[in-house]
């Protein structure tokens, strides 16, 4: 308790800080920040919410949401088979059912819906209603195989299907909360974990009885989980909090970065090392070493509210969230490469460091532009790292560069927890900008 007081205690000085970095991103890059996640087309322009999405490939995918009509709200129900470029509304619809959840079981055979189900067996072309209404709200919905999938949400209800949406099955247990369910991990038809905001439950029988996994207390609340088997997941949740355990919960290690005020609220991976998590105010978090490094590749705000993230592969990921926005990425999240760029920049650039805050290092980026520009084959390149003083840390360069794009690190373990100034002089060109490490 006392580790989460303290945690709790910096929550407005991050608030502060988050604020000052998101203006210092689009100060330095203008509308485009250089992280490798972009917005796609999107479905209509209502202001209407993206809550979720299924992707078979890093191309073809599912989302759902609420849009404006004539009359009020509806469902929408999208399809896309070219990356976002375009969207296909005309397979759905329903007018009264409001879409929180969606998922498939293969290309032809998926269910969303809220509070009802609607399935389609042939690749959305018709929608059939269940008879039953479900009487709670959904929070989320995963298939697995061929014909079994779960479905969680408030009032704390879990039903199950395991004939393709045919038909379905109250899950009963005496351990379940009146409360929303909102995490749901399905690892095989019988295998599955969800949570609540302070409880995680497991079963192994296809939910006949389930079992209260220890949970890290730090926790002041849980939003989301992903297991990549019975034994390996995270944990995610407020105060951007994630929790790895190795061993099915018997224990959890601490992976929460160095910046947070808001909640993570949707967490995926595709194996023990790549993973991603979108942060209730848009913050997106890429790993590639387990959780080792979290590394921020978008601010908060930047994109705006986000609600889900899918990862299909090391490189592609979709998110969607407030307002229709829809984004993804094809490159990991990023943009640039540890080794030498061959691009030609047209003029010198310093670009903001990533991730930041830092704990203990960082990643910076520079730009030198072509001969012509320059005037000379190589151009003479430096780069010093400042205190708030204006004392020297370290020179990083100092020698003749090609032109290229370049990427160096900033190791800050021997330093305390501060705001630095690093400054690219080259030439006549000076360009200075702020980072902070925070231990």
């Amino acid at each position: 308790m006392k580790c989460l007081a303290e945690r709790l205690k910096k929550t407005c000085f991050f608030c502060i800080l988050n604020l000052l970095i998101i203006v210092s991103y689009i100060t330095s890059h203008g509308q485009n920040i250089n992280n490798g996640w972009t917005e796609v087309t999107p479905i209509a322009n209502d202001n209407g919410d993206i809550f979720d999405l299924t992707f078979f490939n890093k191309d073809s995918g599912w989302v759902c949401g609420w849009t404006r009509y004539e009359q009020g709200w509806r469902q929408i129900v999208a399809f896309t088979n070219n990356a976002g470029s375009s969207w296909d509304t005309t397979k759905f619809t329903y007018i009264s059912v409001l879409g929180k959840v969606i998922s498939f079981f293969n290309f032809e055979s998926g269910l969303t819906g809220d509070g009802i189900i609607l399935n389609t067996y042939d690749a959305g072309k018709t929608w059939t209603r269940y008879d039953s209404v479900f009487h709670f709200f959904f929070t989320n919905i995963e298939c697995i195989s061929q014909k079994y999938a779960y479905c969680c949400g408030g009032r704390g209800k879990i039903i199950r299907t395991t004939d393709q949406g045919l038909s379905w099955k109250h899950i009963e247990s005496d351990i379940f909360k009146n409360t929303r369910y909102g995490g749901l991990s399905v690892i095989d038809s019988i295998t599955v974990y969800t949570n609540c905001d302070d409880q995680l439950l497991r079963t192994t029988d296809g939910g006949i009885s389930w079992i209260e996994i220890n949970m890290p207390n730090e926790l002041p609340h849980y939003e989301d989980i992903k297991f990549i088997d019975i034994d390996y997941g995270w944990i995610i949740g407020g105060v951007r909090s994630i929790f790895r355990t190795p061993n099915g919960g018997e224990s959890w290690e601490d992976q929460s970065p160095a910046n947070y005020y808001d909640s993570f609220v949707s967490i995926d991976a595709i194996d023990k090392n790549t993973a991603v998590t979108i942060s209730k105010e848009g913050a997106i978090y890429w790993t590639t070493n387990g959780g080792e490094n979290w590394n921020e590749q978008v601010p908060p705000g930047y994109f705006g509210d986000l609600f889900r993230v899918q990862l299909i592969d090391e490189n592609v990921a979709w998110a969607v969230g407030r307002d229709g926005i829809i984004i993804k990425t094809t490159t990991g999240g990023v943009t640039w490469i540890d080794d030498e760029n061959p691009n030609v920049p047209n003029e010198f650039a310093l670009y903001q460091n990533y991730p930041n805050p830092f704990n203990p290092t960082t990643k910076i980026q520079y730009s030198v532009p072509d001969k012509v520009r320059s005037g000379t084959l190589q151009q003479n390149v430096k780069l010093v790292v400042y205190d708030i003083l204006g004392r020297k840390i370290t020179t990083l360069i100092n020698e003749p560069k090609t032109a290229g794009q370049y990427e160096i690190n900033f190791n800050g373990s021997e330093l305390p927890s501060a705001v630095y100034y690093y400054q690219l002089t080259a030439g006549s060109f000076q360009e200075t900008k702020k980072m902070v490490l925070l231990k």
